[in-house]
């Protein structure tokens, strides 16, 4: 320490960091004297006396360097508020050191910058980074209060009774529990997109959401105080810029346990089976290509996982078992596989939609192929495919809804959009359809990226024969 007028030594402090000092932050006014917060080059932040010049305790040591800090203070509490280099947001109590609830996701990088301020009633902590914008957080309770909303498109939605959850590719999840954009609760969640949103049974039998990210992260939000149960990384981070995990899925079995799988590059398949809301058992399998698409359902009385890959072969996991069923083999022409979809009659009626754009129908376990040779339905990747009580539906990259009637053959149906009514054989929406989601009794809703509207999906039906479709209105995560 240094007096400044004077530019002599005064203090000197030793933190117990191993390395230099990155960051540091006096306290004045606490009841034990002056104090210093320090952050090192050995990624923990420290707190330290002026009084007796020595270390009084670790308050974060998560093995990532610190790239911002601040400290205030709330009534009595003491908060020391950290954004790490990984892009989350620690609330830490100074007296004691512990953690004050789960850290919040925030942009990465050294380059995040973190102030404290008053605003109104509420003392706020603002992160300002290059992906979210300027974003801002209550000191005690860590909600988000508000912030920059950027361009972004939704990558995945669930359903959870009269509450829709929309991912989007900035790893926001949207949380409506009415058609009303006031109403509507923004939760960061993830470093990257939101490669899958599902409804499971909590601890207390009320439901819960699961979420899986880019960054390789698991994450459990309860719905009703809109904060993080508990989190779990598939994936130690690494150097990698490319994200290792390109899909994920979330099921149930007939036993009620709830899992969350996940399909790497590499080939590799992980299972998190859930009772009761939290983890209690992991299987893992391989197979020898690219993972590229899950779906989850019934065949033949088991539950089951199907993986998709890169060269069009079908790999059937038996989740209840924990053990393959079928490892199906080469095709004679390799298929690029983006979406699947598993009939909810358990039948083992698989639909295999392709990135030439083709779906085509399987029988799980034989891997026979029904119907005649694929024809294109789409002009670019199928993006979803879903059963529903009339038939197979789904949607590409052309910005085509279509009806899949008749096995490989289809025949499309015109459908009607909220008051807009889309004659011919399919539905034109001018830009690529990018998430969807359908409930058990067939209500279905998807998204689409376009400029934002106001309002939220709905569930539109068939002029002709009035079934339930996978169809788009408007999405409340900013797309639509």
């Amino acid at each position: 320490m240094f007096d400044v007028l004077g530019e002599t030594p005064t203090d000197q402090v030793i933190t117990g960091h191993e390395g230099s000092v990155t960051h540091i932050d006096l306290v004045v006014g606490h009841p034990q004297g002056r104090l210093l917060v320090t952050a090192g080059a050995d990624d923990t932040v420290r707190l330290s006396s002026l009084a007796t010049g020595g270390p009084v305790r670790a308050l974060l040591t998560n093995g990532f360097a610190a790239a911002s800090l601040g400290v205030r203070r709330v009534g009595r509490q003491w908060i020391v508020a950290v954004v790490t280099t990984d892009g989350q947001l620690h609330r830490i109590d100074l007296d004691s050191g512990r953690p004050i609830g789960l850290p919040q996701r925030v942009d990465a990088g050294p380059s995040v910058r973190l102030e404290i301020f008053d605003l109104g009633p509420n003392v706020c902590v603002s992160v300002q980074g290059n992906a979210h914008g300027l974003q801002l957080y209550d000191m005690v309770t860590g909600d988000r209060l508000g912030g920059q909303v950027l361009r972004q498109f939704a990558t995945a939605l669930c359903r959870v009774g009269d509450t829709l959850c929309v991912g989007g590719s900035d790893g926001i999840i949207g949380i409506w529990p009415t058609a009303h954009a006031a109403d509507s609760v923004r939760v960061t969640a993830h470093e990257g997109r939101v490669l899958a949103l599902g409804e499971i049974r909590g601890t207390s039998g009320v439901s819960a959401v699961l979420s899986v990210g880019e960054d390789n992260q698991i994450r459990c939000w309860d719905l009703v105080r809109r904060h993080e149960l508990w989190r779990r990384r598939v994936l130690s981070p690494g150097p990698w810029e490319v994200p290792l995990v390109g899909c994920a899925t979330i099921g149930r079995t007939a036993d009620g346990r709830d899992f969350v799988a996940t399909g790497e590059h590499g080939g590799r398949v992980r299972i998190l089976v859930l009772r009761d809301g939290l983890p209690v058992a992991e299987q893992e399998f391989t197979v020898t290509d690219i993972v590229t698409a899950l779906a989850t359902g019934r065949v033949r009385g088991r539950d089951v996982l199907v993986v998709g890959t890169d060269s069009g072969r079908i790999v059937c996991w038996d989740v209840g078992a924990g053990r393959m069923f079928v490892y199906g083999p080469l095709p004679e022409s390799p298929r690029w596989t983006t979406a699947l979809a598993l009939d909810p009659d358990g039948s083992g009626r698989l639909a295999v939609g392709g990135f030439d754009g083709t779906v085509r129908e399987w029988s799980l376990p034989a891997c026979r192929p029904l119907g005649s040779p694929p024809r294109p339905a789409h002009r670019g990747g199928v993006c979803g495919l879903a059963y529903t009580p009339t038939g197979l539906v789904g949607f590409g990259a052309d910005a085509r809804l279509v009806s899949y009637r008749g096995g490989a053959r289809s025949r499309c149906c015109p459908w009607r959009c909220g008051t807009r009514v889309f004659p011919g054989s399919s539905t034109r929406t001018g830009t690529f359809v990018s998430a969807s989601t359908t409930s058990p009794e067939g209500r279905s809703a998807t998204s689409r990226a376009r400029p934002p509207v106001t309002g939220r999906p709905r569930t539109p039906s068939c002029t002709r024969c009035g079934a339930p479709a996978v169809c788009w209105s408007s999405c409340p995560s900013g797309m639509t």
